[in-house]
């Protein structure tokens, strides 16, 4: 939809396969399938069932079929049959249930739901976007300390052993304000809550980059940096511009210079590193897919925002 050649039929590759190894004969997706087709995983993940409605969404707005409409309808049914909570307080996160209750595929349901309403919106995202909107306000975010938990107990109460992720609050941010232009909820104050507090504790000092952990004061637990939170402070300044129609051009550039300083220009060409150290030297060896959709979610909202405030990319720091 950004006009690269060939990527149209790459995501109808991708949609293919998905459609043709990815279902469970239980009802929704499986966690994992192989390179060559079948399933090398059956259990199931909210975070998964997420992430296919997502696909399916903007498949369905690149594409302009409709059936991607269909099976996204489908998998939230699923969802509301296989992973809700008796008490209706969001869903269980895996199947078998793991006895934990987590943020982190609220988080990425509420960003499909979105993708969804969008091209489907008179079906029924919409009640479920605004349950997961109530459950950010009254159990994920800890109004008194302007922290967002992550691993909680089945009855919604912190876990003691519970680490704050900065790149979630930055991810929140972006998400508040995107439910928020749809028509659900209001993303202030608590927005800038979480903004406040990971750029107040979450920032390595005289650098760019974010640390992978906290605790609610602000402590520091990890030294290491993580790839995916420098891209979602990237969208999250990237929308602290749009809405106060002033281009955060100096902490954007820095930003974008420490992604590709540490992330991007060490890696084999194509690939990216994951993880980097406290000395900022890879921690891993592997490259995981899943960032890619970080990476390119961060560039494609900030070619977005400089758009809507004027800007050619030269001026937003982004290449031509």
């Amino acid at each position: 939809m950004l006009g690269v050649p060939g990527m149209l039929e790459a995501a109808r590759e991708v949609h293919g396969f998905l459609m043709a190894h990815g279902r469970s004969e239980d009802g929704g997706w499986v966690v994992k399938m192989g390179e060559a087709g079948g399933c090398v995983d059956p259990e199931r993940d909210l975070y998964d069932q997420a992430f296919v409605i997502l696909a399916l969404a903007w498949w369905a707005r690149a594409s302009g079929e409709t059936a991607p409409i269909t099976e996204a309808r489908r998998t939230l049914a699923e969802i509301d049959e296989l992973f809700a909570r008796p008490d209706g307080r969001g869903y269980l996160s895996r199947l078998p249930d793991q006895g934990e209750a987590l943020q982190n595929p609220h988080m990425h349901l509420l960003e499909a739901l979105l993708a969804l309403h969008a091209v489907d919106p008179e079906g029924p995202a919409s009640a479920r976007i605004t349950r997961l909107r109530a459950l950010f306000d009254e159990v994920l975010l800890d109004a008194e300390t302007g922290t967002l938990g992550e691993r909680f107990d089945m009855n919604w109460a912190p876990r003691p052993d519970d680490a704050i992720e900065p790149g979630h609050h930055y991810e929140w941010f972006w998400l508040l304000h995107m439910a928020e232009r749809a028509g659900f909820g209001t993303a202030e104050p608590a927005a800038t809550h979480l903004w406040d507090f990971a750029e107040r504790h979450g920032v390595l000092p005289g650098s760019a980059l974010i640390h992978d952990g906290l605790d609610r004061s602000g402590a520091r637990l990890s030294a290491a940096h993580r790839s995916w939170p420098q891209t979602e402070r990237l969208k999250a300044l990237a929308v602290r511009a749009e809405i106060s129609g002033r281009p955060e051009t100096e902490a954007i550039s820095a930003a974008l210079e420490a992604l590709w300083r540490h992330y991007i220009a060490p890696a084999t060409p194509g690939g990216w590193v994951d993880h980097i150290g406290a000395d900022l030297q890879p921690k891993v060896e592997y490259v995981p897919a899943s960032t890619l959709y970080h990476l390119f979610l961060a560039y494609a909202e900030l070619r977005r925002c400089a758009t809507a405030l004027g800007l050619t990319a030269h001026e937003e720091g982004l290449p031509a």
